[in-house]
């Protein structure tokens, strides 16, 4: 699933409404921590914080679905979360960190966190987490 800027524009800007789809959880990882979607929200609210506070760009956004399908994968804090964990090399070398929250018993998938992030807490999650996934 390729997500274009123009997606999180219309979220932005409120034209996608107060949610959007954002990625895609393959059953593969949903079965992690029991989805019984393959949708992954994301809600205006957040994404406004995500570009004002976090200072991401709508490109950086894009690596919300390249962190599912091919970062690092740690178990949550609690068995509702899943973390992971993306390094992107393709410019300046840069570390993300989504974390996705399941609700609903299973019926639906929120972006709980996802921001910039840097070497030290990598090694660090590697260390305190149970890591499921190694990055691809």
């Amino acid at each position: 699933m390729t997500l274009y800027p123009r997606l999180f524009i219309k979220l932005i800007d409120g034209r996608a409404g107060g949610v959007a789809n954002v990625a895609y959880v393959p059953t593969e990882i949903g079965v992690f921590f029991s989805a019984l979607t393959h949708d992954v929200k994301l809600a205006r609210t957040y994404a406004l914080k995500l570009l004002k506070e976090h200072r991401l760009t709508y490109d950086d956004l894009k690596h919300i679905q390249n962190a599912i399908n091919d970062g690092y994968i740690f178990r949550g804090r609690e068995p509702k979360y899943l973390e992971f964990l993306f390094l992107d090399s393709s410019g300046p070398y840069r570390h993300y960190l989504l974390v996705l929250k399941v609700a609903r018993l299973g019926q639906e998938i929120w972006v709980q966190t996802f921001h910039r992030s840097d070497e030290v807490a990598l090694r660090s999650r590697i260390r305190k987490r149970r890591l499921l996934r190694h990055h691809k």
